[in-house]
């Protein structure tokens, strides 16, 4: 996962699909996040897809259950998702980055 260091200093929208459909988890990251909804996205599907360090260095695995969700192209489909808006500082970037290494 990448963000563009020109996003820093201004208002950058996320628009999720799995933990951070939760405002009060998505605010552990982004304490001053506004504009939090439930949007719908088109053209994708979740699916459990690929393995989460996180979850395996963590032990929260068993056997060969240890997908984490994720999001694909997917024509016809659609899900429901929350999006959000932040001023984007390095802290919360840093903070985004370390939580969402996996992605």
């Amino acid at each position: 996962l990448q963000l563009s260091t020109s996003c820093l200093g201004g208002t950058t929208t996320f628009v999720t699909y799995g933990a951070l459909l939760s405002e009060s988890s998505a605010r552990t990251t982004f304490p001053q996040l506004y504009n939090f909804r439930l949007v719908r996205v088109n053209g994708y599907r979740r699916c459990f897809a690929h393995p989460h360090c996180f979850l395996v260095s963590r032990g929260l695995t068993t056997g060969n259950r240890f997908a984490s969700l994720s999001a694909e192209k997917s024509a016809g489909a659609s899900f429901i998702g929350a999006a959000f808006s932040v001023e984007l500082d390095q802290t919360q970037q840093r903070a985004f980055l370390e939580r969402e290494a996996e992605y």
